[in-house]
Order: C-alpha cells, then structure tokens, then sequence
C-alpha cells in the first residue's frame, strides 16, 4: 500500500491536480516602496495636549496605532503609525486619516497587490474577447 501511495503522490492526474498538490510558487514583488513601510510597528510618542488623538480610528483598510515620533516634518505636520489588514505599518498624515473619500487606503504591498491582480484578470478577459 506504500508504494501505491508514493506511486499516486509522484504522477498528478492532470495539470490543475499537479498544480494542487505542488509545492506552490513564492513570489516577491520587485515594486520599490517610497514611504516608510514596515513589518513592525514604528515608534511612536504620546500626542500633544492640544493636538486630536487618532489612535484607534479606522479609514479604509489601516487602524491608527499612535502618532509616530517623527525627526524629519520638525513639527510641519503629525504622521500616525497605521497598520493595514495585512500586517504592516505605514505612516500617513492627520489629513489622510480624517478624509471621508479615503475608503479604499491600503499599504503599498496591498496596493502593488491589487494592481497586480486587476492588470492579470485584464489580461485574461482581454484575451478572451
């Protein structure tokens, strides 16, 4: 019965059980990310006293984690360490987060994600046609 087994293991049926029961394929994206981007939350400081705490809030697919202790605005603007559905963490500006036609603000992994899925199934419909 072990042979039989390692015998069905070895030669898949047709070409979606091959792809089924094959170990799969890693993909990195090439795409160069211009913000900070980050598998760990960013640092990140108590708000000011005069300034809106937006910790907690959500917009689109990011949680405000707190307000990120920032050396180079010098004090311009506040950026907030967001994290996204995927995992991430992301900066984005007080303006962003309180921006009602924000609904669909994603990291940029996310983002590159999208693109990639939307450009594939474009090329399959196109193709079809």
């Amino acid at each position: 019965m072990a042979k039989t087994e390692e015998i069905i293991k070895k030669v898949p049926v047709n070409k979606t059980a091959a792809r089924v029961i094959s170990g799969g394929v890693h993909f990195d994206s090439t795409k160069r990310i211009a913000q900070r981007h980050s598998d760990v939350p960013l640092p990140i400081v108590a708000p000011s006293k005069g300034e809106e705490d937006q910790t907690g809030k959500r917009f689109g697919f990011f949680t405000v984690v707190g307000k990120h202790r920032n050396e180079r605005t010098r004090g311009q603007y506040a950026l907030w360490v967001v994290r996204c559905n995927c995992g991430n963490y992301e900066t984005r500006r007080s303006r962003s987060i309180k921006n009602l036609n924000n609904n669909n603000d994603r990291c940029e992994a996310c983002r590159d994600l999208v693109y990639l899925k939307n450009k594939e199934q474009y090329r399959r419909i196109e193709s079809n046609e």
